[in-house]
């Protein structure tokens, strides 16, 4: 890490007080056994997939799953845990907080929420939340886009100005 105002050590092992050292460092080692943990619930539900694929496709009638939005549903919790994953060791790699990458993976879990809806067990208002959640995540990630695009600095065009 450079260490200049865009960049900063969210765990400093190199801090100059002996204590925070040895505390940075006990979170840094807790962060590990998560990531050690997130590639345990990876492949159990990489297990539990293939698991109920071949159970439903093994017996009568052949290859129909029954209710194949719900394995969906059970494809893309997978696929989160790996998002989750890659925002943890991205985090220990770089000492910064992902933040976009972060976004998109609630992206991803909110479009998880959508796809396995059940529109009757929802009242109308949860839909409307559900919405407002899309919306705001959908924003936010197209904000954090255009800064990543330029300095970091967001500019609004006006008038004819590029």
């Amino acid at each position: 890490m450079s260490g200049g105002p865009a960049e900063h050590e969210e765990f400093p092992i190199r801090a100059p007080d002996p204590v925070l050292r040895l505390l940075h460092r006990v979170l840094r080692l807790a962060t590990y056994l998560l990531a050690i943990a997130m590639v345990v619930v990876i492949l159990e539900g990489v297990a539990s997939v293939i698991h109920t694929l071949y159970v439903h496709i093994s017996r009568p009638p052949f290859f129909i799953v029954p209710d194949i939005v719900k394995l969906f549903g059970v494809f893309l919790a997978v696929l989160i845990a790996y998002e989750i994953f890659a925002n943890i060791t991205l985090y220990l790699r770089t000492d910064v907080f992902p933040v976009k990458l972060v976004v998109a993976t609630a992206v991803m879990a909110i479009a998880r929420k959508v796809i396995i809806l059940d529109m009757e067990a929802y009242s109308a208002l949860d839909l409307v939340g559900i919405g407002a959640v899309v919306l705001a995540l959908g924003i936010a990630y197209w904000l954090i886009s255009l800064a990543d695009a330029g300095d970091g600095k967001v500019r609004w065009r006006t008038g004819g100005e590029p």
